[in-house]
């Protein structure tokens, strides 16, 4: 008897399939590259480029880019990524701590104990407001 759940887990677990997703992932993201070299770039790092820590099932392995321009920069571990023990960032245009201006709206982003807080805006008070009341 043909099982569609267990046919479905075997197709998605194929190389060509595993790779379709993980370079839509990356385009629905906002990267911008030669996706088959970042591809083969994904494949064969098995530590972080920031930290040197092998990847694990909690500490995975993450596209970091830009998100300003969408161009690749590294593979970084989810620690590195996050940057869950960086301090307060501050965007250099805004002059804000944890806002940043991302496709048009006004993003604010902290990360405390591994946990991110990510809320978008229309306008910078609107965010600043949000920011200040937590």
């Amino acid at each position: 008897m043909f099982d569609k759940k267990e046919y479905m887990k075997m197709h998605n677990q194929l190389p060509e399939v595993k790779k379709k997703k993980k370079i839509c992932e990356w385009k629905r993201r906002g990267l911008i590259g030669d996706y088959e070299d970042i591809y083969q770039v994904w494949l064969n790092c098995n530590k972080c480029k920031n930290c040197n820590c092998n990847f694990t099932l909690s500490n995975y392995k993450c596209m970091d880019h830009s998100h300003t321009t969408g161009l690749f920069r590294n593979i970084l571990c989810r620690d590195c990524n996050v940057g869950t023990d960086l301090p307060l960032q501050t965007n250099n245009k805004l002059k804000q701590k944890n806002i940043s201006l991302i496709k048009g709206k006004y993003v604010y982003r902290k990360t405390t104990k591994g946990n991110l807080d990510r809320k978008s805006f229309d306008t910078l008070e609107e965010a600043i407001k949000y920011r200040d009341y937590k």
